[in-house]
């Protein structure tokens, strides 16, 4: 970390926590792909509730890397084309557990 708190360590590679797909896209659509099953068991199924997730884990995530770095692989921060795909892929992994399981 920087004097100005700023990140300033290696990246995995050129584009993570960057572009809008990185190698932490997979994560999110499995994350997305796991809600769907939790939540159906749970009764509370629903896309409004998924979306609200995958939107308050981005607006979490900044406060936890600063909190607990150690915790990410890469604890750089994320580009608001990041964060938008990685809600895109949570959604994407509800909506195919929902068609896998026929619903």
């Amino acid at each position: 970390m920087s004097a100005s708190g700023r990140f300033e360590g290696a990246y995995i590679g050129p584009a993570v926590n960057r572009d809008a797909v990185d190698q932490f896209t997979a994560l999110h659509l499995l994350s997305g792909f796991i809600l769907y099953f939790l939540l159906k068991a749970a009764g509370w199924n629903n896309g409004w509730l998924v979306l609200g997730l995958a939107i308050a884990w981005e607006i979490f995530e900044p406060m936890a890397k600063e909190f607990a770095p150690d915790v990410f692989p890469n604890p750089t921060p994320d580009s608001t084309i990041n964060k938008t795909w990685d809600v895109i892929a949570v959604m994407v992994g509800w909506l195919i557990a929902g068609w896998i399981s026929n619903e």
